[in-house]
């Protein structure tokens, strides 16, 4: 059996051309490494704008950079099933962006296009600043003077543009999960805008479970989605192989 050279076993596992391809391929390989870059020098920067940040909302700055929970001196438990969504909407924007930065790299013919896991991620960050900022519930209604029925109007029609967009191929695509996470979402709206401020245990229970059900099914969804697309489709060589 002829052994590889270690380029082009390396070429093969990474789904790069091997030597002798355009440099121009190579070039846009090595791209998207600045999209992290410019992310990480964000990121080293932003306690540096607390002072300020601070400042604009005349609070102290431990107040922008500790836990709310120690702020408040809270059991480590309270807020538990908010985090978690929180969580499984960073989990759903992570996936569905990286998906579409490699369709897009790859250039392949998938099912689903860049811009639709683009589309899902966009959406997936707002939300996830939304549930963590509170910007429907306080945030715009207060201090942008943007009621709160108008907010879930703006998010419906972005999520309806997003599901118009991708008809022709969510066929193809897991469709329970994102009817579960639209029927979750869609339950959660109404208990909240219809119990209004003053809400009985059980109805906050109903209200936030509901959106925990559709965050969850919706970070299931996007997974598989995206699996689907970036992992290698099985030849007869490898089935032979794990024969």
């Amino acid at each position: 059996m002829t052994a590889l050279n270690p380029s082009t076993r390396l070429s093969a596992l990474d789904g790069a051309a091997p030597a002798g391809a355009s440099s121009s391929r190579g070039a846009a390989s090595r791209l998207p490494l600045s999209v992290p870059a410019l992310l990480l020098a964000a990121a080293m920067l932003l306690p540096f704008g607390m002072p300020w940040l601070a400042g604009a909302v005349s609070a102290p700055v431990s107040l922008l950079t500790r836990d709310p929970v120690a702020v408040g001196n809270l059991p480590p438990w309270t807020g538990l099933l908010s985090t978690l969504g929180l969580c499984a909407w960073a989990a759903a924007a992570t996936v569905a962006l990286f998906a579409g930065a490699w369709v897009r790299e790859r250039g392949g013919a998938t099912a689903v296009p860049a811009g639709w896991f683009f589309g899902a991620g966009a959406l997936s960050v707002v939300l996830l600043l939304d549930d963590a900022f509170l910007a429907h519930e306080i945030l715009l209604p207060v201090f942008v003077g943007i009621p709160e029925k108008a907010v879930y109007a703006m998010y419906g029609l972005a999520a309806l543009a997003w599901f118009v967009g991708g008809l022709r191929f969510l066929r193809g695509t897991p469709w329970l999960l994102l009817g579960i996470a639209g029927l979750g979402f869609a339950a959660s709206v109404v208990i909240d805008v219809v119990s209004g401020d003053n809400d009985p245990a059980f109805t906050v229970l109903l209200e936030d479970g509901a959106k925990w059900i559709g965050i969850a099914a919706w970070a299931a969804y996007l997974s598989a989605t995206a699996w689907s697309a970036v992992a290698p489709v099985p030849t007869a060589a490898s089935g032979d192989r794990r024969g």
